[in-house]
Parts: C-alpha cells; sequence; structure tokens
C-alpha cells in the first residue's frame, strides 16, 4: 500500500512537471474550455434569470391555470364526469360550477342594514385542494357561522379583513319571495396575486352552492329552513366547471381534450403559448450550441493529447522501462486532463459571475414583465442573470467527463506502447 502511495506521488509530479514545461501548450487548452464554457453559462444564466423566473411565476397564477366552459346550455356536467376530469394527471384541481345566474348574492357587515353596505358578488363553490385558497392562513371565526373566503375586491368593497363576520342576502327566485340570509364569517381573503384584482366572488362550499341554485330557482331548501316549492328539486350536476391546469404546459393538451368532448372553453392559452415557445426554443437551442462546443472541445482536446503522447514517446518508454507499468502512465493524461478543467472551470466560474454582476446592474428587469401579468399583482424580476448553486458541480462534472472521454485516445496509444520498441527505434 505504501509502495502505491509512492507510485501515485510520483505520477502526479510527473504530471505537475509536464505541464509546467508544455505551459504553452496547457495555457491554449485552458483557455480553449474558458472560451467554450463562459458563454454557455452567461447563456443558461439569462435564460434561468429571466424566462425562468416568468415561467415559474406564471406557474403560480391560478388564473392562467384556469380553464372554464364558454356556454352553460350546452350540456350538464355530472359527478362522474368531474371524478374523471379530476383523476387526470394533467388536472390539478376541478369543482362544478352552478348556474351563472343564480350566483348573484348581496354581502354585508353583520348589523348593517343601509342600503349603501350592500355590495354584489358572485357566489362561487370551492372544495379542499382550491389553488385559490390554498396555503393561505385562515383567521378564527363564529364556529356558529358559515366559513367563507372573498376576494380581494369583494372583501375591498365591504372592508372586510379575516375574521369579520358579514352577512349573506340570498334573493328568492320568485320575486314575491322572501331573501334568505346567512351569517357568515370571512376566513381568509384571496390576495390579487391569485385572482383579478377586480373580481367580486365569494367562495363556499359546493353544497350550499347547490341549495342556492335550487332556492335561487323557487325551490324550497328544508336543510336551511327555506321555504319555495317542492316540485324544484334542482339539477343533479352541474352548469359548468371551474377547472386548473397542473403546469402552463397542461392547458393546451387539457383544452385540446374539454374541445373534443364537445366543450367549447375559455382559457388563458393565447397569453402563455408564446412563452411555452420561446422556452422550448432557448432550450433547444441551447443543447444544440452546447452539443457542438463540447464536441469541438473533446476533438480538440483529443488532437492535443494525442499528439503530446506522440511528442513524449521516448520519455515514456523510459518510464516504463524502469518499473512504470501502463497502468499508472495512463494516468498521466488524465490527470493532467483534470487538472486544466478544474483551472479553466474555476477561471469560466468567475468570468460567469463577473458578466452576470454586469448584466443584473444594467439589465431592465421590469421592461420584461408582461403587462397582463400586473393584473394578479405588481410583480419584479429578480436577478436577470443566474444560476443555482447546482449547476456548477454538474458543469464541471460534465467538463470532466467530456474531457476524459478527449483524452481516451491517448490512453489508448499509451497502452500500446511497448518501451524495448520505442528504446530501440530511439
Amino acid at each position: 500500500m505504501l509502495k502505491l502511495f509512492l507510485v501515485a506521488g510520483q505520477i502526479f509530479r510527473l504530471a505537475r512537471q509536464d505541464l509546467k514545461r508544455d505551459w504553452a501548450i496547457s495555457t491554449c487548452q485552458v483557455f480553449a474550455l474558458v472560451a467554450i464554457l463562459t458563454p454557455l453559462l452567461i447563456f443558461q444564466g439569462l435564460r434561468d434569470g429571466v424566462l425562468t423566473q416568468l415561467l415559474d411565476r406564471m406557474n403560480t397564477m391560478p388564473g392562467l391555470l384556469e380553464i372554464e366552459p364558454i356556454s352553460e346550455a350546452s350540456r350538464v356536467f355530472s359527478p362522474e364526469w368531474l371524478e374523471g376530469a379530476r383523476a387526470r394527471a394533467d388536472v390539478s384541481f376541478v369543482v362544478g360550477n352552478t348556474k351563472w345566474t343564480a350566483r348573484s348574492v348581496d354581502l354585508m357587515m353583520a348589523g348593517r342594514a343601509q342600503l349603501d353596505d350592500v355590495h354584489n358578488s358572485k357566489l362561487t363553490p370551492s372544495s379542499p385542494g382550491d389553488p385559490l385558497v390554498a396555503g393561505l392562513t385562515e383567521a378564527r371565526v363564529d364556529p356558529n357561522r358559515l366559513p367563507i373566503v372573498l376576494s380581494h375586491r369583494s372583501a375591498l368593497d365591504l372592508g372586510a379583513r379575516p375574521g369579520d363576520d358579514i352577512d349573506i342576502v340570498v334573493p328568492h327566485g320568485n320575486d314575491e319571495g322572501e331573501a334568505q340570509r346567512v351569517q357568515a364569517a370571512v376566513v381568509a381573503v384571496i390576495p390579487p396575486t391569485r385572482l383579478d384584482a377586480d373580481t367580486r366572488w365569494l367562495l363556499l362550499p359546493v353544497s350550499l352552492a347547490q341549495q342556492v341554485e335550487r332556492f335561487r330557482e323557487g325551490g324550497d331548501v328544508p336543510e336551511l329552513g327555506w321555504p319555495g316549492s317542492p316540485e324544484v328539486k334542482g339539477s343533479a350536476g352541474f352548469a359548468g366547471f371551474r377547472m386548473y391546469a397542473r403546469t402552463l404546459e397542461d392547458v393546451a393538451p387539457l383544452c385540446a381534450w374539454l374541445e373534443s368532448e364537445g366543450i367549447a372553453v375559455r382559457s388563458s392559452l393565447a397569453l402563455i403559448t408564446p412563452f411555452i415557445q420561446l422556452g422550448r426554443s432557448l432550450t433547444q437551442t441551447l443543447d444544440v450550441i452546447t452539443i457542438l462546443s463540447t464536441l469541438g472541445f473533446a476533438i480538440s482536446l483529443a488532437a492535443i493529447q494525442w499528439a503530446s503522447v506522440e511528442r513524449k514517446t521516448r520519455e515514456l518508454g523510459l518510464l516504463g522501462l524502469i518499473g512504470y507499468g501502463p497502468e499508472l502512465l495512463l494516468l498521466l493524461p488524465v490527470i493532467e486532463t483534470l487538472a486544466l478543467i478544474l483551472i479553466g472551470a474555476a477561471i469560466s466560474f468567475a468570468l460567469f459571475q463577473l458578466a452576470a454582476s454586469v448584466i443584473n446592474a444594467s439589465f431592465p428587469t421590469g421592461a420584461v414583465v408582461p403587462d397582463f401579468m400586473n393584473q394578479f399583482g405588481q410583480f419584479q424580476l429578480g436577478l436577470a442573470c443566474r444560476l443555482p448553486l447546482s449547476a456548477y458541480p454538474i458543469t464541471l462534472a460534465g467538463a470532466c467527463i467530456v474531457g476524459l472521454a478527449g483524452s481516451s485516445l491517448a490512453v489508448s496509444k499509451i497502452i500500446r506502447l511497448d518501451p524495448a520498441l520505442i528504446i530501440r527505434e530511439a
């Protein structure tokens, strides 16, 4: 074991001395790597800094992932159909919607009865997992009141905050019928980053939304003690739905599937498609540049290492005669290649950081934010050019693999060396 360490140490010293002797060639190899790697890092940093931030932000906007039918009169969506849609891998959430004409209700702060205190809102069914409310901190409310969630605009109209008590006034379908009042409490308010800031919505459980729909159509609701015609049974299904794709990439396939089912839908596909296509184009361009650059670097490195072994054939033969076997000599090009790559990668990382600092200081980040994103709240890009920390070891590992592949020709030549023949020919 000690002998092995001593021999390995000698090989490292030989590699270091060889690099020093051929310092001009070694320097050329280092800067060849720097010339290839630095632009790739900057290109990747711009893609991750600008486009990736936009796409990541857009993937968190439920409004851009939402899909809903255009017409309510086309068909009725059964609970079974909704379950089938919910089971799709590209659907993150779906819930049935009641008829648009039955969704209008009035809201007022508890204890107020003035006309100026009444504000209209659209009742919207919700259920666990709703992207509009997922992750929101819910306030503690009176357990005797119905917990509801308000949109930002509805809360602003009322002057309500989480924890406040409000009353929901539900008009009867028959103009002569008496409106019913539901005592509710606001547990959360949907921020404008999740829903258009001008949307007036009231989110409550699906079962209650269906009861309100039946009452608005003139039927009775015995569960709540609301009078009406017992002959009006209400619909067994839903007039519409509110669906959310899992990612931006899933919006187009979902729209295509729904249209194949004969359902005309409304979505943000026209807004998000250019960004998805831009992301794909940049990725493909970066892949092509990376492949060509990698191939060129590997070929140039292979040629340089091969020529280096050709120049040092006699020296390698002498080392073979004094006891250095092929398994040790082949480490010379490997060690030299890895050393040059480490130096080149370190310089490339430093130059990337310098270039990224200049780009981030001068890049007009606000100019690349699409106007439509501001309807979901103000959004500012962070660093215009950035790379995650994981990119550095991955890049280094990739460079080492390419370098070792390039030096494989030199290794194969060393393995085939016959020291005695080399010395006789010399």
